[in-house]
């Protein structure tokens, strides 16, 4: 695939075109400004609370994901978690919402089996849930309670900031997915300690905006960084850090299960870099943020662009 078509064929890539549906329902649900800091739109809703903050996220698994219950059920908690690290705070806890049609309980044990693996990785508490026997369909979600002493907002990048991009290496590859798979497995206290780095700068203030990289992929998750932050952003192909034979355009669009975006003035982002390399993490700075609304791509000196299709107004 060449860059041109790539980048003119943004808008209706299907990760694309469910994140556009985000954007009219936060308008209608929009009530900053009644006593509650920022965070809808945000990977976390978060409210100040004895001198920190307490952070609240929720998400719900694709629907290709569930013909593997367990796996699905520890990704669960995995995605929630990875919310509540890029806004800089640590998860404490999480709550499960469970749609299990009629006959199916062993997908719901095996579900809940992962769902306990993964609060057993992650050291965190299983506070609760709900079940809705007999529905129509299989579904999971996850919500995550969390902490921070100071948060990054994901709506802090302005003009002129450095883009970054770090993950964790050490993974697995799964290309019919999409997922690049850097949790199952591991040890988990070592895997901890790679998120610690997040909370770490979140407490020292080095970045004005962090997402972790959703199932929107690479170039979604930063469209959706800049739509959040009413900016453009543009992004060297040749520079973004990927596993070793994972084709860039499959990249692009990948899952990774530690994979974070993170903005910042060019003169802290060799520091956040080195941040993440101190901990054998793969980062590098391969964009920058510009005046909105347009996403540019560049690739062996080619540059394309189009409009944010995840801006207000976006095609």
């Amino acid at each position: 695939m060449d860059l041109r078509s790539w980048v003119e064929g943004l808008a209706s890539r299907p990760e694309m075109r469910r994140k556009r549906a985000i954007g009219p329902v936060l308008r209608v649900l929009d009530r900053r400004g009644a006593g509650r800091l920022l965070g809808l739109g945000d990977d976390c809703g978060y409210l100040e609370e004895g001198g920190g903050y307490l952070l609240l996220t929720v998400d719900s698994m694709r629907e290709g994901l569930l013909s593997r219950p367990r796996f699905a059920g520890f990704c669960a908690v995995n995605v929630s978690a990875n919310d509540i690290y890029a806004t800089g705070g640590c998860p404490l806890g999480v709550v499960d919402v469970m749609h299990v049609p009629e006959g199916d309980d062993a997908w719901a044990l095996e579900a809940a089996r992962g769902l306990r693996e993964g609060c057993e990785f992650f050291g965190l508490e299983m506070l609760g849930g709900h079940l809705d026997a007999g529905a129509s369909r299989r579904g999971l979600s996850v919500a995550a309670l969390g902490r921070a002493g100071r948060v990054i907002p994901g709506f802090g990048a302005g003009p002129g900031d450095a883009v970054l991009l770090a993950f964790d290496p050490v993974g697995r590859w799964e290309g019919e997915a999409l997922i690049w798979d850097s949790s199952s497995g591991r040890d988990p206290q070592r895997v901890l300690e790679n998120y610690a780095v997040l909370p770490e700068i979140a407490e020292n203030g080095l970045a004005t905006s962090c997402r972790d990289v959703s199932n929107a992929g690479i170039s979604g998750t930063l469209a959706m960084l800049a739509a959040a932050c009413g900016v453009g952003a543009a992004l060297d192909l040749d520079r973004v850090p990927r596993p070793e034979g994972v084709g860039l355009w499959e990249w692009l669009a990948a899952y990774p299960s530690y994979g974070f975006i993170l903005t910042a003035p060019p003169r802290r982002a060799e520091g956040l870099e080195e941040l993440f390399r101190l901990q054998g993490l793969a980062a590098g700075v391969c964009g920058e943020i510009r005046e909105g609304p347009r996403l540019a791509f560049s690739l062996g000196g080619e540059e394309a662009s189009v409009t944010n299709p995840l801006a207000e107004g976006g095609a």
